[in-house]
Order: structure tokens, then C-alpha cells, then sequence
């Protein structure tokens, strides 16, 4: 994964690479994410948006795919599925509850592997302000997703 590794800066600014994703994650989306400022808000929804963008998955990006928890709708396609941890594999979708479980907020990143029976890791954006791979616990997943269509291109 080429973004692995990519951070925010400490200051205002908005580091040129990630400047680059937002871009065309606006332009796909109809919207401007120009002046987005990575530094106060979150940006995971728009790192997921990127790469299903560059991985040819556009068709089933989600309505307001910037706020991480419509990410669960995935399973409303007949290509995705819904799948156990215990079935989990790399590059799964996995959408996670934050603050609490019935709020709006939340977090979406890319399946890594399990740790142990209490924790994953994943691969996402606006982790620890940069693209990295993270633990999570297990107890605050809300959904797994599997993509089980065919080639997209």
C-alpha cells in the first residue's frame, strides 16, 4: 500500500499528497474538499472513498461515504457480505462504532488480522493523523464486509 505511512502535518497546512486524495475523492463526490482541514476532522471516510476509487469499486461507494458508519451499507449490494471475525481476511471492510454504539460517529478501515480474541488490526486513514495499520477492539466493530463480486473495472 503506496499511503501507508502518509501523515498529516503538525502545523495548519495540509500535507500535498493528502491534499491530492481529498481532490479527487471532491471531484468524485460532486464536492469541494479543498480548504478540508485534515488536522480538525475526520478523514477516514475519504481515504476508504480513495481506495475504492483507485482499486475500481466506485459503483458502490455509499451515499455520504465521508461519514464512516454509511460504510455498513456495503451489504445492501448483492456483491458484499456481511462476515463473521472469525472469518475475517485481509482487506475486509470493517466499520466500527465510536463515542458510543447507537451515535453517528464512527470509523471505517481495511482488515489487517486478528491479534488475539480482543483485538484487530486494520489499515485505514486518520489513524493516529496518518495512514497506518492500528489495533482495535474487537468489541467495537459494528459490521464486517466482504467483497464477493466479480472484477470491477
Amino acid at each position: 500500500m503506496q499511503h501507508l505511512g502518509l501523515f498529516e502535518y503538525a502545523d495548519s497546512s495540509t500535507n500535498p499528497t493528502l491534499r491530492k486524495m481529498f481532490h479527487k475523492v471532491g471531484e468524485f463526490l460532486g464536492i469541494n474538499l479543498d480548504s478540508y482541514d485534515d488536522s480538525k476532522l475526520s478523514w477516514c471516510g475519504i481515504f476508504m472513498t480513495f481506495i475504492f476509487i483507485e482499486s475500481g469499486l466506485k459503483d458502490f461507494i455509499p451515499n455520504k461515504p465521508l461519514t464512516a458508519r454509511n460504510w455498513q451499507k456495503l451489504t445492501n449490494h448483492q456483491d458484499w457480505e456481511e462476515i463473521s471475525l472469525k472469518d475475517a481476511k485481509s482487506g475486509d471492510v470493517v466499520v466500527f462504532w465510536r463515542v458510543c454504539k447507537n451515535c453517528w460517529q464512527g470509523h471505517v478501515a481495511l482488515f489487517v488480522n486478528k491479534r488475539n480474541e480482543r483485538k484487530i488490526r486494520v489499515l485505514g486513514g486518520n489513524q493516529d493523523n496518518g495512514v497506518t495499520v492500528r489495533s482495535y477492539s474487537s468489541n467495537r466493530i459494528i459490521k464486517i464486509i466482504r467483497y464477493n463480486g466479480g472484477c470491477q473495472g
